[in-house]
């Protein structure tokens, strides 16, 4: 090493061929003395794409190298050298080892391609993620808050999820601290909703609509409205959950959000709409709502109410702040206006308290809330 200048802080990269091959370089310790970094290329099994990763490696190494970066200040490992996709591709198995909601999973997914798509459009998708620089992060935030009319709410999610997804990452070794830590996020006025219920009128629009072209999603939808049945829930639903006489419809521990089982008073209106759907007529063991919202065995998600809730938005006009998820909303507001108590409305929605966030209910109390049942309340 007698012929490297002592002043300098690194040996550029180069692509080392044999029965191994590996990119090598060397960097300054803290003590002045020369360390050897090597990053093996075989797990890539076609030669072709080992070079030609290897050379973009190398490529990429220089640069970073030419600018002061020095691997054992940031910590990265040699799973630094493995292209951004691979990484990816870890992060989300992890994820799918954590047994999350499907709807959490394909977020998740849904992140990841975003971004990997417009890697792939800037021919960036085979490099590593240590190659992935604030400059990048901020030019694909930048892009996306554009081309995606994203609003100042969602574009701070995605600064949020990206965070996460690199925070991943540098704990596993695939790169150095986030690079979108320091991306400033942008104001959102804390009145401004980016959903909002649909008015009367929008409500007569979706029953005119659905009531004679689609009864079955029409039901489907009143199970939001009237009981703040999620559509998760809804999906899940046999006809034994559905107690007609009794006028309530029961919520297993198993299928609610919050893990407790609770019963759900049928008001008028829906009552009827349920008595039509001849849940007696169908096999116990299927599911109420399946393909087409028809019973069968097939379990589906929220994903599929809500491709069927785009196209009645489509079909009718509805603004696109107009989320299905809105109608347990109106239900509630409409509950209220006639006249159902706080606490009672509390019950009927399963929430465990008033505020959402300090006053804790234990029990969820059917009879209380079978003031629902005498509410004239329309959709």
């Amino acid at each position: 090493m007698e012929h490297i200048a002592t002043t300098d802080n690194y040996r550029p990269a180069r692509l080392a061929v044999g029965k191994e091959w590996m990119v090598v370089y060397w960097v300054r310790q803290a003590d002045g003395r020369w360390k050897r970094i090597k990053e093996k290329l075989n797990h890539i099994k076609d030669p072709a794409a080992r070079r030609t990763f290897g050379r973009n490696r190398v490529r990429d190494l220089n640069m970073k190298l030419s600018l002061g970066w020095n691997p054992l200040v940031t910590g990265e490992t040699a799973n630094s050298a493995l292209p951004m996709e691979k990484a990816f591709e870890a992060f989300i198995r992890a994820k799918e080892r954590e047994h999350l909601e499907v709807a959490s999973l394909n977020s998740y997914r849904s992140g990841i391609s975003i971004l990997v798509q417009w890697l792939r459009r800037r021919n960036l998708a085979g490099a590593s993620c240590s190659a992935f620089t604030e400059l990048h992060a901020k030019a694909f935030l930048a892009e996306s808050y554009v081309q995606r009319e994203l609003s100042n709410r969602v574009y701070n999610n995605y600064v949020r999820f990206y965070n996460t997804v690199w925070n991943w990452l540098h704990e596993h070794g695939y790169t150095g601290p986030s690079v979108f830590k320091g991306i400033k996020k942008k104001r959102v006025d804390p009145e401004q909703k980016t959903h909002r219920p649909p008015t009367p009128a929008e409500r007569k629009a979706i029953r005119d609509h659905l009531e004679l072209r689609d009864p079955r999603f029409f039901a489907f939808c009143l199970l939001c409205y009237h009981c703040a049945i999620r559509p998760k829930e809804a999906f899940m639903l046999k006809p034994e959950h559905f107690q007609l006489e009794q006028r309530c419809i029961v919520i297993p521990g198993s299928i609610s959000k919050n893990d407790r089982t609770q019963g759900v008073a049928i008001p008028a209106e829906l009552l009827g709409v349920l008595r039509a759907l001849q849940l007696h007529l169908q096999s116990p063991d299927h599911y109420v709502f399946s393909t087409r919202f028809a019973p069968g065995p097939k379990l589906k998600d929220s994903r599929y109410s809500g491709k069927a809730w785009m196209r009645l938005r489509a079909a009718i006009g509805l603004p696109k702040a107009v989320s299905m998820y809105q109608l347990k909303h109106a239900g509630a507001v409409e509950y209220n206006r006639a006249g159902l108590s706080e606490v009672d409305l509390m019950n009927h929605l399963r929430h465990h308290d008033l505020k959402q966030t300090t006053i804790y209910t234990r029990s969820n109390n059917l009879e209380g809330v079978r003031q629902v049942v005498d509410k004239d309340v329309r959709f």
